[in-house]
């Protein structure tokens, strides 16, 4: 949840002293998947007592995942909803950012805890 804020508040930030979308979402999901690798390998996918951790493997599934969905799917999303929102919310610019944001924000955390909990962080069955 953390990362999320993290992630919004600097794409928010950056907007507003007028940062393009495509350049302050690369920058506020990196921000985000830092401290998310951090917490969600030592806290929420923690390993089992005494399971083998390949953290070198989960670190590269976990670029892969999250920068697809960072950096592939989130652009995506803002960009439609930016364009679909333009038209009905103009007058409101500060609140089109915001939405295509959270939309974006609500695929990728589908994406990432779909793919964090069947295969980045799932426990390993090697001895």
């Amino acid at each position: 949840m953390l990362n999320t804020l993290i992630d919004l508040a600097t794409y928010l930030l950056l907007r507003q002293v007028g940062l393009q979308i495509l350049a302050a979402n690369f920058i506020s999901t990196s921000a985000g998947m830092a401290f998310s690798y951090v917490a969600n390998h030592r806290f929420t996918f923690r390993p089992l007592p005494g399971a083998p951790v390949r953290r070198r493997r989960r670190l590269l599934l976990f670029l892969l995942v999250t920068g697809t969905g960072l950096w592939l799917l989130q652009p995506v999303v803002i960009v439609a909803v930016t364009h679909w929102l333009e038209s009905p919310l103009s007058g409101s610019e500060a609140l089109v950012p915001l939405i295509a944001k959270v939309c974006a924000i609500a695929v990728g955390l589908i994406w990432n805890y779909t793919l964090y909990s069947r295969v980045v962080f799932r426990p390993s069955r090697d001895p």
